[in-house]
């Protein structure tokens, strides 16, 4: 079992010393999902976002070939995030995704 955790920073000026210890414990209710998707709003109150997995729903045909004639979306977990906490994730991910960039351009080069 992996044990790693990351740690979302958050984006602000702030000094560190002011920062209590944190301790990272895990809720007996933790549980890990997979997403295909997810969608959200951001509103004057706080940012919302709710992730989700496209199941194709199968039908088997007469020839027996198995055929699906729509997906079922299916709601995995939604979150709701102040203002702040959207900000720092979305500045978080773009950090992940531009160094994860330069890897592969420095693997194709």
């Amino acid at each position: 079992m992996d044990t790693t955790i990351t740690v979302i920073e958050m984006d602000s000026p702030e000094e560190t010393s002011s920062i209590p210890r944190t301790e990272i414990i895990k809720s007996p209710d933790f549980k890990v999902i997979y997403a295909s998707g997810l969608f959200g709003n951001l509103s004057n109150s706080e940012g919302q976002i709710i992730f989700f997995i496209d199941r194709p729903t199968p039908i088997m045909a007469e020839d027996n070939v198995m055929t699906s004639s729509h997906l079922q979306r299916e709601l995995q977990m939604e979150l709701h995030l102040s203002h702040d906490t959207f900000v720092s994730v979305y500045n978080w991910m773009g950090r992940h995704i531009e160094v994860l960039k330069k890897k592969i351009e420095e693997k194709d080069t």
